[in-house]
């Protein structure tokens, strides 16, 4: 899973890791935590298809367990290199927002 939304936003949301729901569906935030996500994003009339979505580590870890550090900083390149190339004004972090 890499991401979804608008290439052009100027907001990126970053999660830890894929749940069980997003390695289902291949999209992130599609639990219960994109639901929070997308009525916050609603309360202030932002389409979540206008922001840019994506996770820190690209695979769901087994267990669900939180991703472990070796694994946060081999996946750390292709998240600079989505920030490169979307260029976002803001980046919110999901540990911070939940």
């Amino acid at each position: 899973m890499i991401g979804e939304g608008s290439h052009f936003s100027k907001i990126m949301f970053v999660g830890e890791a894929p749940g069980r729901n997003e390695a289902k569906t291949g999209r992130p935030f599609c639990g219960a935590a994109g639901k929070i996500l997308d009525d916050l994003l609603g309360s202030v009339a932002i389409k979540r298809e206008d922001v840019y979505i994506t996770n820190i580590v690209k695979d769901r870890p087994p267990q669900n367990r939180d991703p472990l550090p070796e694994e946060i900083d081999s996946y750390g390149p292709f998240l600079d290199r989505q920030i490169e190339i979307i260029q976002p004004k803001v980046n919110c972090d999901s540990w911070t927002l939940f």
